[in-house]
């Protein structure tokens, strides 16, 4: 079976259950894309060099966050290709055992490619008991193409700044630190 297949065609909640999806899949994303593209042309006379600049904004209600992306371009972006979206909840379930026992290799996990909104819910309380489910950290990032300073077109990656949501265990809901 194929991973985009399990991964990206999830007919329920586009999750990797078997936590096999993790950042350097979406670095390899990027280096293939680049490949792909990089003999051709691009010109561009625009300033400054060409970034992405990735937020986003959110709703609380109650046990559900709503977030949509926020992207501003600088130079010659060319196209957003892809929206992935990560929160730490997601991550500690689906990363192997061990990497939550032994550093910090669990937070490459978690990464789900969606569109510009991502809705998710959880309780502020874990059944598994390997995390602090009283905090709840989200990101996002995009794979964009860009005219690059050789002249040809290039793929990149960039990642917005995180965001920390706390439980309120008084009103069952998230709030902001």
């Amino acid at each position: 079976m194929a991973l985009y297949g399990f991964v990206g065609n999830s007919p329920t909640d586009k999750t990797d259950t078997l936590g096999l999806l993790d950042l350097s899949y979406i670095q390899g994303v990027v280096e293939i894309t680049d490949k792909a593209i990089s003999r051709t042309r691009c010109c561009c006379e625009k300033k400054p060099i060409p970034y992405v600049d990735v937020g986003f904004t959110w709703t609380i209600s109650g046990k559900t966050i709503a977030a949509e992306l926020t992207t501003k371009t600088h130079g010659c972006v060319f196209s957003i290709l892809s929206i992935w979206w990560w929160d730490c909840v997601g991550a500690q379930a689906e990363a192997p055992w061990w990497t939550l026992i032994w550093g910090d290799a669990w937070q490459n996990y978690g990464w789900h490619k969606n569109g510009r909104t991502m809705t998710k819910t959880h309780e502020g309380s874990s059944s598994s008991g390997h995390f602090d489910a009283s905090h709840w950290d989200w990101t996002a990032g995009v794979i964009y193409t860009k005219c690059g300073e050789d002249g040809y077109l290039h793929a990149a990656w960039q990642e917005a700044n995180d965001v920390n949501f706390e439980w309120d265990g008084k009103s069952k809901s998230w709030t902001m630190p």
